[in-house]
């Protein structure tokens, strides 16, 4: 599936991005384009999360080996910044920032068949990531 994902706020954002305050709640198992997701952003006065309008600009890397075990005919994977790569991220220029995006290391992601209800993004829940044979 293309351009979906999972979010998940809770208080263990706050310490791990260094958010000057708690997140918004959230919770989304099917995450399309236009739809608001929770974003980590630099303000002036240090990290905050807030919800925003998610508009899909895919940024594809070069696959690694994991992405074959999948179907992935347009070979994108996730961009995963690792926690170092954090600041540089949300306050370096954009060539810092793009240096930060490389291949999950090996091992950090699994992949299994899910329901096709995550083609509609009208359906949410944890069961929509539930494994399906």
């Amino acid at each position: 599936m293309c351009g979906r994902f999972i979010a998940k706020t809770d208080q263990n954002w706050q310490n791990f991005f260094t958010l000057k305050k708690p997140p918004p709640q959230f919770e989304a198992y099917n995450i399309s384009p236009s739809q608001p997701a929770p974003v980590v952003r630099r303000v002036a006065d240090g990290n905050d999360c807030e919800l925003l309008r998610w508009g899909l600009i895919p940024y594809t890397l070069a696959a690694a080996p994991f992405m074959a075990e999948i179907d992935n005919t347009r070979r994108r994977e996730p961009a995963i910044l690792a926690p170092a790569d954090h600041e540089t991220w949300l306050a370096g220029n954009s060539d810092e920032a793009r240096a930060t995006l490389r291949p999950a290391a090996t091992g950090m992601l699994s992949a299994h068949p899910v329901s096709t209800r995550v083609n509609s993004p009208r359906h949410q829940g944890p069961e929509l990531i539930a494994a399906q044979e």
